[in-house]
């Protein structure tokens, strides 16, 4: 009888074991599974985060070569208007030389 009642209490340990292992190996796949859906998380993350690293330096490249591009205007057009100011100084130059030559002539005239 105390070899039944052992063989019984054996036995129930071993399905309490066997119970026991199987909750664990139930625990370690849930853990593992979410670990690996923690680390999906993280490498969608990383590759969101470069994809915006690349969209933000697009950006400021854009923006870099469109302010050259203005300060590349700006510059044509004060060039461009710095030598239109130079020929109408020139051509005042000129106007004010041909007038005092004429005064001189009327002058000179005036005095023989």
């Amino acid at each position: 009888n105390f070899q039944v009642q052992a063989a019984a209490d054996n036995g129930g340990t071993l399905i309490r074991l066997q119970t026991d292992l199987e909750d664990l190996r139930a625990a370690h796949e849930r853990d593992h599974s979410a670990t690996k859906e923690r680390l999906d998380a993280i490498e969608t993350d990383q590759a969101s985060l470069s994809n915006k690293c690349v969209d933000v330096e697009t950006h400021a490249d854009n923006k870099h070569q469109a302010h050259a591009k203005r300060m590349e205007a700006v510059e044509s057009d004060m060039h461009t208007k710095h030598e239109a100011q130079t020929r109408r100084l020139e051509a005042v130059e000129s106007d004010v030389h041909t007038k005092h030559e004429a005064h001189a002539a009327r002058l000179g005239a005036v005095e023989s």
